[in-house]
Formats: structure tokens, C-alpha cells, sequence
């Protein structure tokens, strides 16, 4: 990842916290070790949940995990969070999904800022470097295996827009649009 962020071209990375990303891999380690003790003391009638984690220190997570959790924190686009307003941002991340801007006002009339629920730390928002912007957040966005009408039906403001998908029918065509197990899918958004 440092290779590609080095790189030329723009980028913005949500950068968790330490101690965002120790809450989020003990909170999949607890979900994974739940589900496990669940199945032995009843196989027949439970699951094991495979979160990608399965241990509570960060030294044992493995760099494809890792890799998925960095990815899905960086968009090929450099671009502050006063460019974009509320609503999605124009790019997806690396992990090809899609992120929600929203702000606003506290009781001072400072604005502040969240991507996908999580707040943008003030102090840390488009902090601008060589090639793009960095906004430290206080919680790690969790990879969604959500298709894009289910993620826009749960955001406020997008009510109208979602019915309108989900009568047309287009809610099922990008439900499968982004679906590596489509057999023609080639990986490019492309049938």
C-alpha cells in the first residue's frame, strides 16, 4: 500500500485511529470466537462466522486482511470533504466501495463532519499532502457486502431515489453489477 500511495495520481485516505482499528479487530474477534463456541456446543444448529480475524492482536492479522481494511479506506481522488457536501464521494475506494459524506452543525455552529457514520476528526480533516488529502476518523469502515440500492435505501435524503430504483428495477441490476460471482462479470463493473 505505501508502493501505491507514493505513486503519482490523488488520493484521500480516511485514516482510523490506533485505537479505532483495536476496537473494530477485537469486536470481529469476539464475533468470530462467539460464532465458534456457538457451533461446538451446537453444530447442528449453528454457523461459524468467518470475519477474516481471527485473533485479538493486531500482529496475527494477515496482510490480505489487512490489505481489505486499508484498501477500504483510500479513494483514487483527491478531494476534501467540503468539495463534496453530503452524499456519496465521486470515486469509490480501492475495495470498490462506495462512501457517504454527511455533516452537520453542533451546538456552536461548527460543522462536523462524518463518512459513513463515522466522525472526521476536526482537527485532522483534509489534511493536504503531495498527492491528496488525509482525514483521520474515530472508527474503521467496515468492508459492506451490501449492493449499492441497499446502501443508498438506509441513507436520509435518498428515500425517493430508492423507490424510484427499487420500481424500475434498476435496485436488482446493480445489486448484481458489482457481483464477482456473476459468471459475466469481468471485473471492470463490465458484462
Amino acid at each position: 500500500m505505501l508502493t501505491t500511495l507514493s505513486t503519482y495520481g490523488s488520493y484521500t485516505c480516511f485514516a482510523p485511529t490506533n485505537e479505532a482499528v483495536e476496537r473494530y479487530i477485537q469486536a470481529k474477534y469476539n464475533e468470530y470466537k462467539a460464532s465458534v463456541d456457538s457451533f461446538n456446543a451446537n453444530p447442528e444448529e449453528y454457523r461459524i462466522t468467518h470475519t477474516g480475524i481471527t485473533s485479538p492482536r493486531l500482529e496475527d492479522l494477515s496482510d490480505s486482511m489487512a490489505t481489505v481494511i486499508a484498501k477500504n479506506h483510500i479513494l483514487e481522488l483527491g478531494v476534501t470533504t467540503l468539495e463534496v457536501n453530503n452524499g456519496a464521494f465521486p470515486k469509490k475506494t480501492m475495495n470498490r466501495r462506495s462512501v457517504m459524506l454527511n455533516w452537520k452543525e453542533d451546538s456552536l455552529g461548527r460543522r462536523i463532519d462524518t463518512v459513513d457514520g463515522i466522525e472526521i476528526l476536526e482537527e485532522e480533516k483534509n489534511v493536504e499532502t503531495e498527492n491528496g488529502y488525509i482525514n483521520c476518523i474515530k472508527g474503521v469502515l467496515a468492508p459492506s457486502d451490501q449492493p449499492t440500492s441497499t446502501l443508498l435505501a438506509s441513507q436520509k435524503g435518498f428515500e425517493i431515489f430508492s423507490a424510484a430504483l427499487e420500481k424500475t428495477g434498476f435496485d436488482e441490476y446493480l445489486a448484481q453489477y458489482d457481483n464477482p460471482n456473476n459468471p459475466e462479470y469481468d471485473g471492470l463493473g463490465q458484462y
